[in-house]
């Protein structure tokens, strides 16, 4: 897979192309789509709870970047947990990622306003 070659994981500016184009382009293919298979989601799930995990603030932000240009409403979940309020994990993270947890749910609140 794209996001495990070493390349990839060394560069950290490829990393952070990699990522942001990925969720680019999840969001381009199910633009015509009422749902996104989650197979497409879970790379840009799993760096969100991974980075989460280990506090790792660089990678909480990419994720969060990168699941904003994916902008799928499966993702609100991951996304809630670093609010405060709605997850333990917003304790610990400062109010500059907290911005950006709400900028990432722009997409979503775009494709499906009711919501």
């Amino acid at each position: 897979e794209l996001f495990d070659m070493n390349h990839v994981q060394q560069i950290p500016i490829l990393r952070q192309i990699v990522y942001l184009g990925y969720g680019s382009m999840v969001f381009r293919f199910c633009a015509q789509k009422d749902t996104c298979p989650d197979n497409l989601l879970k790379p840009l799930h799993d760096l969100l709870s991974v980075a989460t995990a280990h506090v790792n603030e660089e990678d909480i932000v990419l994720g969060l970047k990168a699941i904003g240009n994916a902008g799928q409403l499966a993702s609100i979940k991951n996304i809630m947990k670093l609010l405060p309020g709605f997850g333990t994990a917003a304790a610990s993270i400062p109010l500059k990622i907290q911005a950006d947890v709400i900028m990432a749910l722009r997409n979503i609140a775009k494709k499906d306003p009711g919501k």
